[in-house]
């Protein structure tokens, strides 16, 4: 689909950067129009970050990143063009004109539903989702002597690639049954539309361990069909459950993997339209009465049936047993390179 010149001009004119901006830095009034605030593209102790409302671009002084609303949410949140152009026109209420369709009409039960918009959601839904930003714009990158990135390394998964370090933060955050602060991995969690919509944490100790309590992962805000997007949009893209599982995964195959945090959500995930072939790496759990090939297995072929009337070509690929999960895999063949 091809949008006229004019039409794109009259998206950006209505698009008020700040308030896209405002969703993940904090930005303060710098004159009329103008914001600053510490650059989200870099570690930045002192604000060298600027978005200029008027002229509808955000500059580092620091770093150079420059930009229009578009190129943040194509940067910030991994959306393809056309993904970005579509926000953007929802948000301001301009018709697009009509996108191809797909080669055969998808039956109503069977189409991913979008993420509902706020004013519709449950009556605490905004307030979840609210908290979930709160945490995510108190969240700063993540130190490389700190213990996230110890509890990376431990997993084999560090440094991290671009897109994922735009997702992954760290914080000391409050876990509910120690009622402590601890140090914690916060990964933004983006709706089908590529909007956030909550957090996950990861809560570790100091020396970037699992914080030892029931459960030290959690999540805040809606899940639903939501995914960590821990690499660009692409023709292909893979999916998995855990951040660790999806990063490992990543590494092994040369595919970039977005985390869907569960098998739940795994099952719920619905693709960006640009993406033709999903690649589901399948955790290998035990069989249980519900699921006699294990809950991992099962939730990918559920997801691959859903995709199958929308035209998306499937993988499914899960590791030999004793693996549980490809971040088993990588530690294995990790272990295993060291000692040689």
């Amino acid at each position: 689909m091809t949008i006229p010149a004019e039409q794109l001009d009259a998206i950006k004119r209505a698009t008020r950067l700040s308030s896209l901006v405002q969703g993940e830095v904090r930005l303060k009034r710098n004159g009329a129009g103008r914001w600053s605030g510490c650059c989200p593209f870099h570690p930045d102790k002192s604000p060298s970050f600027s978005v200029v409302d008027d002229k509808g671009f955000y500059h580092c002084f620091g770093c150079g990143a420059h930009g229009s609303a578009l190129d943040w949410l194509m940067q910030r949140r991994g959306l393809s063009f056309m993904e970005a152009v579509e926000t953007l026109a929802a948000d301001a209420g301009i018709a697009l004109p009509s996108r191809r369709e797909r080669p055969a009409p998808v039956p109503p039960a069977l189409r991913p539903k979008p993420a509902a918009p706020l004013a519709d959601a449950e009556p605490d839904d905004g307030d979840r989702i609210e908290a979930a930003r709160r945490i995510w714009i108190g969240a700063g990158d993540i130190a490389l002597d700190g213990p996230i990135a110890a509890y990376l390394r431990r997993r084999h998964i560090w440094p991290l690639p671009p897109a994922a370090r735009q997702v992954l933060r760290q914080a000391r955050l409050e876990h509910p049954h120690t009622r402590s602060r601890h140090w914690a991995m916060v990964a933004r969690v983006d709706a089908p539309d590529g909007t956030p919509c909550a957090v996950h944490r990861i809560f570790l100790t100091d020396d970037g361990r699992k914080l030892p309590v029931e459960h030290p992962k959690l999540a805040k805000g809606r899940l639903k069909a939501s995914t960590i997007r821990l690499a660009p949009v692409g023709p292909e893209i893979g999916v998995a459950e855990g951040i660790e599982t999806a990063l490992a995964a990543a590494q092994l195959s040369g595919i970039g993997v977005w985390a869907c945090i569960s098998a739940t959500v795994l099952e719920q995930f619905s693709p960006p339209f640009d993406v033709g072939r999903v690649v589901i790496f399948a955790d290998r759990d035990q069989p249980k009465p519900r699921s006699p090939e294990g809950r991992g297995l099962q939730a990918a072929r559920t997801l691959q049936e859903r995709l199958r009337p929308l035209h998306v070509e499937t993988e499914i690929r899960m590791p030999h047993a004793p693996f549980g999960d490809y971040a088993d895999v990588l530690a294995a063949i990790r272990e295993q390179e060291a000692a040689q």
